[in-house]
């Protein structure tokens, strides 16, 4: 190796843009009951884009400079309202709606076998784009980060913070969900799929080799009500005299149901 060669040795080089493969997409109305919405999976972060009608000053003026403006009418039409960050490699992302609920809720899982249910808070949404309001009204241009920290920290009464207006239902592994689990099962090669039924009644998983998982659904399950103790997606039956607390949870017990062949 000559000397000047050595200088290379140790250089980390990355890039700085995040990925933009689409693993999955679908449309349904996550932001609010009347959207629509189109949520795209890109490896390990959520896009949520919703589609905006032309209006009719779009057409004034003809083609012209069309070319020059098709990826910004683009945007404006399809604009990225929100991005979420995941844990893992999505591997599946499918909408699910309650009966009480006029939104949908997500449910994706990672390659490693994470799975979550969320949906969008809108109350918290709002409450944070008051308080990104009240800090650029009462802050000054010219003034620094650290100036900046110190009026966040004097109205911490009124500002929730830099979090996603995100709420968890359900989350964790499909590996520890069930409380029947297959003896020396294998695990399936081509990852964790998943697909959920039309009616929204349960959810098939495939999970090992041999083997279909289903979850059933409750679709009784209140959106709206604050998130229960664990990790609230099912599992274990309630106690006896205790069948109004099924609604509590978003899933019940799954189950496993042999098929013949080896892989799905």
């Amino acid at each position: 190796m000559r000397g000047d060669d050595k200088s290379e040795i140790g250089h980390y080089v990355v890039t700085a843009h995040p990925s933009g493969s689409v693993l999955s997409a679908v449309q349904c109305s996550f932001l609010s009951a009347n959207s629509r919405d189109v949520v795209i999976a890109k490896s390990t972060r959520i896009e949520i884009r919703q589609y905006q009608p032309p209006s009719s000053d779009d057409d004034v003026g003809g083609n012209t400079d069309a070319n020059n403006n098709n990826s910004s009418a683009e945007d404006e039409r399809f604009p990225l309202l929100l991005t979420l960050p995941i844990n893992g490699r999505i591997a599946s992302l499918s909408p699910i709606r309650f009966t009480n609920s006029s939104k949908d809720c997500l449910f994706f899982t990672t390659e490693r076998g994470g799975y979550a249910l969320i949906s969008y808070d809108e109350q918290l949404a709002k409450i944070q784009q008051s308080s990104a309001a009240f800090l650029s009204h009462h802050s000054s241009p010219g003034k620094k980060k650290q100036d900046d920290d110190v009026t966040t920290t004097a109205t911490s009464d009124s500002i929730i913070g830099e979090h996603y207006p995100i709420r968890t239902h359900a989350s964790g592994l499909l590996t520890n969900y069930s409380t029947s689990v297959i003896a020396g099962g294998r695990r399936a090669e081509c990852g964790p799929l998943a697909a959920v039924d039309p009616l929204h009644r349960c959810i098939a998983l495939h999970l090992y080799d041999g083997f279909v998982t289903v979850i059933p659904i409750h679709r009784g399950y209140d959106v709206d009500t604050p998130r229960p103790s664990g990790n609230g997606g099912g599992g274990k039956q309630p106690p006896k005299g205790m069948a109004a607390s099924l609604t509590t949870k978003p899933f019940g017990d799954a189950f496993h149901t042999r098929i013949e062949q080896r892989t799905v």
